[in-house]
């Protein structure tokens, strides 16, 4: 690890600290839930958060909420969906995140992660990066298990 990328990274942990403290003696907020878009490329019977026809989040609207979510001291901001790897702004949001020292966590289907991609999230300075499996055996009820039949 680089000098840099361990001061970020140092910086952030910093802000989760603080922010988890405050949480601990002031009962507030410490991390914050984002679904920028409730778009998604599987169809899964279970889901109830697909919807390809709703509005997304702007990029712009992203920045506000990550602005008044630092003014409450959140240190953890959690990329949701729908699947966010759709989210054209995905890159953009997660390094916003980075620039303000605040935690990024994205949950996924992983369906669209390929080197490429994974390398375009490491650099946009994403944090943790969990990937939603249904289970190891196919399924008629979750399209995550049948990616390979």
């Amino acid at each position: 690890m680089d000098r840099k990328h361990f001061i970020r990274k140092s910086l952030k942990y910093t802000t989760l600290l603080k922010s988890h403290l405050k949480g601990s003696l002031f009962n507030s907020v410490n991390f914050v839930r984002i679904i920028p878009t409730d778009r998604c490329n599987l169809n899964c019977a279970y889901c109830w958060q697909k919807d390809d026809s709703s509005d997304e989040m702007s990029l712009v609207a992203f920045r506000n909420y990550l602005d008044k979510a630092i003014r409450l001291d959140v240190g953890l901001i959690t990329i949701l969906g729908g699947e966010p790897m759709l989210w054209d702004g995905i890159y953009e949001a997660i390094a916003a995140c980075t620039e303000k020292n605040v935690l990024s966590d994205m949950t996924t289907n992983g369906t669209l992660l390929n080197r490429e991609s994974i390398t375009m999230l490491a650099e946009s300075g994403l944090d943790y990066l969990n990937i939603s499996t249904d289970g190891l055996k196919i399924s008629s009820v979750s399209k995550k298990n049948n990616l390979g039949s």
